[in-house]
């Protein structure tokens, strides 16, 4: 409400501030933790999800490179099985954790679910995407969690695939066939990598 004297000379508007830093911070934290798989702390599905969509339609748009990658880690029921589903989480976090620490900053390293982790990398062609693949697969295959002071190693099985325009006309199709090459790495005896574009198109299709 403006305020005057009188002798009608403009001293001011009456009202009130609020702090909305709080506010702000409170619905940020929110919206942080609906994309944040709470297990690994890593990003979940639905920003996987997000952000591979994003960067396709950047990829069709500009014509820039762009990979995904699939990791499932192979036989992992038998560690939930022998050791226990707290030895499981453990294997987890570390998994994501080494995942982590050799993706770059613009990759994105995601829990997909269970024991399926994504891994998105913008500006990454097929050869990048393949050497990124196998320091991947071999991070994991190094990696020892200890466990009631015993240690617990585990294996993944790597698929590669590397958007085409010709091939991909969305984030589900690049997605389909990154997982289909994850089925052909652990037909063919896990603790490796495939690439998609080196399977036959029957092979891709059997696989999907």
């Amino acid at each position: 409400m403006a305020r005057y004297d009188d002798a009608g000379t403009f001293l001011g508007v009456d009202g009130f501030a609020r702090d909305v830093s709080a506010e702000r911070a409170s619905r940020f934290e929110l919206a942080s933790q609906a994309a944040t798989d709470a297990l690994t702390e890593l990003p979940n599905r639905r920003r996987f999800e997000a952000f591979l969509d994003e960067h396709v339609n950047e990829a069709r748009r500009y014509r820039t490179p762009l990979s995904l990658l699939m990791l499932d880690l192979d036989h992992f029921k038998r560690v939930n099985d022998t050791l226990g589903h707290l030895a499981g989480d453990a294997v987890l976090r570390a998994v994501g954790g080494a995942l982590s620490s050799i993706a770059r900053e613009t990759d994105l390293v995601a829990r997909y679910g269970g024991e399926e982790f994504a891994v998105v990398l913008p500006q990454t062609d097929a050869i990048g995407a393949a050497a990124a693949a196998e320091r991947c697969r071999t991070a994991i295959e190094v990696l020892v969690t200890t466990w009631d002071d015993a240690p617990v190693r585990i294996t993944a099985s790597v698929g590669v695939a590397t958007y085409s325009p010709a091939l991909h006309e969305s984030a589900a199709e690049l997605f389909a066939d990154a997982d289909g090459a994850v089925y052909a790495a652990k037909a063919t005896g896990r603790n490796r990598v495939c690439v998609a574009n080196d399977l036959a198109p029957e092979q891709r299709l059997a696989s999907a």
